[in-house]
This record gives C-alpha cells, structure tokens and sequence, in this order.
C-alpha cells in the first residue's frame, strides 16, 4: 500500500510540475528553464545532503566508481537531456499534448530493461505497454 502511495504522490507532482513549467517557458528558452530547474534541484539536493554530512559522507566515499558513473548518466538523461527536450516540446506545443507523448517514458525503459538488464516482461506487461501506445496515439489527434 505504501508502495501505491509513494508512486500516486510522484505522479502527482509530475502532473503539477507540467503547469509550473509551461508558465516558466512563456519567459525563459527551453536551456535556460533545464539550468534553472537543475540547479534549483542541486541547492536542494546541497542543502539535504549539507544537513545530514555525518550520515552521508561514509555512505558516499563508500560508493564504488561504477555507481557514481551509473547515477552521473542517470542524471545526463534524466536531468539535463530529457528535460531539455522536453521543454522545447512544451514550447511549442500544447501541454495536454506534449505530457502524454513525454510519458511514454515505459515503453522505452521496457525494452531497454529487457535488452541490457535482461529483465523478462510478461504478456500483461507487454498488453500494458500496448495499451500506453494506443493512449498516446488518441491523444496526438
């Protein structure tokens, strides 16, 4: 349940964010709303792990190389690229139409989960995925 919860709430914030940003893009150019966003992100992130440095700086000198690769990439295409993309969509287009298209996000982490994680999907997975396509596809006319 708590699961459910923590996963509405994100969904939640991810839908309220879209507005906030649309407003943003009536001023500001698709790089300069990505820099803004990420850098209000990373004094936030600062301020957290400022806060708690006893308690995290062991954890992060523990951290292997590979993970600090792995979580900088995440954050090259998650932070950076994607947004940035997606801001010059949300420019352009209209929000109700660029949000479904920019959440299609599981369609291309299912089939990279199965190519590199090597991850099996199941049929209702798979049906699930369709069925996000099919979504997108109504949306778009």
């Amino acid at each position: 349940m708590r699961v459910l919860l923590w996963a509405l709430a994100g969904a939640a914030m991810w839908g309220i964010g879209p507005i906030f940003d649309r407003w943003a893009l009536r001023n500001a150019s698709p790089l300069l709303a990505t820099l803004l966003r990420v850098g209000t992100a990373g004094i936030g992130a600062s301020l957290v792990l400022l806060m708690g440095w006893g308690q995290w700086g062991e954890a992060l000198r523990k951290l292997p190389a590979s993970t600090w690769g792995f979580l900088a990439a995440s954050g090259l295409f998650g932070s950076i690229l994607g947004p940035l993309a997606y801001f010059f969509a949300l420019r352009e287009g209209e929000t109700s139409q660029v949000v479904p298209l920019a959440s299609s996000s599981p369609i291309f982490t299912a089939l990279l989960a199965m190519l590199l994680l090597h991850e099996s999907i199941s049929l209702a997975r798979w049906m699930g995925i369709l069925l996000i396509v099919v979504g997108i596809a109504l949306v778009q006319r």
